[in-house]
């Protein structure tokens, strides 16, 4: 029975071992065998200011026939054309090399009801369109406004405010300290022709400055080489502690399944007291033997018969039988390891 409990004890510990080696194997094979290294190599940033200068008819409101940004409303009554500039700046911390910049510009005009996208031939043609460092375009008042009420005309739908919408889409390409970039900058602007409002009639223009930061990168991947080393590691000791642990596991379960004869032929004894008797003689002859398998048998046929069984041990061998005239009923372990 010590025996039994030391396999019992080494089994727990390899059962143990086995469930950490289970764990440790499952945390090193999820670690990651690199490392991201993320590194700042410049900041750079787009930067467009919308300007404007309007020429007007003679005037009272504002005693002078030129208007520039910001000195006041832009009435249309007035109006004979607008200039509208757009400037472009590139900035970034440390000298671009083999800087390129392209620009187109996309026109839409639309009034709450409807939408008219220009091709590049009609914006030229309408706004005398340029793309020097920027943007330039001349708003002429006259034909803009026969041209949005030429389209109310067709559709049926007049309205009291019509939008010039204007979509500079500039794209940069640079090498910058060691990096590349390829950006797109969209500094858009809407130009709104307000008509019978409380305020007049009056254009007003959006977002005239634009700013955007943008910064360059570079990432890299650095191996570990410990975590491979220590995947490895896991390897072994989970097939160390598994081949162990089956190990053990059979031991335990071949001696456990030898339980000792002894005990069986005590629990016998034991169990019916009352019908075995011990016997150190040898076992007569008889001219008639019946074997039985078990003993429970050999016990019926004792209480059928009323005769005891006695049990005796020969040449390392027990044997329970009865005796009834010239027949000898018998039940032999014959070295079997018998269970309860």
């Amino acid at each position: 029975m010590k025996k039994i409990r030391i396999y019992r004890i080494i089994l727990l510990s390899m059962l143990i071992l086995t469930f950490m080696s289970l764990y440790f194997f499952n945390y090193a094979i999820h670690l990651p065998s690199f490392k991201t290294s993320t590194v700042k190599l410049a900041n750079y940033s787009h930067n467009s200011v919308y300007e404007y200068t309007a020429s007007l008819q003679p005037n009272i409101i504002f005693n002078k026939t030129v208007l520039k940004t910001g000195e006041g409303p832009i009435y249309t009554g007035i109006l004979r054309y607008l200039n509208l500039t757009m400037n472009y700046n590139f900035l970034s911390s440390h000298p671009p090399s083999n800087l390129s910049i392209s620009q187109e510009t996309l026109v839409y005009l639309s009034s709450k009801k409807w939408n008219r996208t220009l091709d590049n031939e009609e914006a030229q043609k309408l706004f005398k369109m340029g793309h020097s460092s920027g943007l330039s375009m001349q708003i002429n008042h006259t034909s803009i406004m026969t041209l949005l009420k030429a389209i109310d005309k067709e559709t049926g739908v007049y309205s009291n405010s019509y939008t010039i919408r204007l979509v500079p889409i500039i794209r940069v390409k640079a090498a910058i300290n060691g990096g590349q970039i390829d950006d797109t900058f969209v500094p858009e602007i809407n130009i709104i022709f307000n008509t019978g409002s409380e305020s007049g009639n009056f254009i007003s223009i959006e977002n005239l400055q634009q700013t955007r930061f943008g910064t360059i990168t570079n990432i890299t991947q650095v191996n570990l080489p410990w975590v491979e080393t220590q995947r490895i590691f896991s390897y072994i000791l989970l097939t160390l502690s598994t081949t162990g642990l089956l190990s053990t596991i059979y031991i335990y379960a071949r001696e456990n399944s030898k339980k000792p004869k002894t005990d069986y032929v005590k629990k016998i004894v034991k169990r019916y007291k009352g019908l075995i008797t011990e016997s150190s003689v040898n076992i007569p002859p008889t001219e008639n033997n019946v074997n039985f398998d078990s003993i429970e048998d050999l016990v019926k046929t004792a209480e059928i018969i009323a005769k005891p069984i006695i049990h005796s041990k020969q040449e390392g061998e027990d044997i329970f039988y009865i005796i009834d005239n010239n027949t000898k009923y018998l039940h032999r372990l014959e070295g079997k390891n018998k269970k309860d």
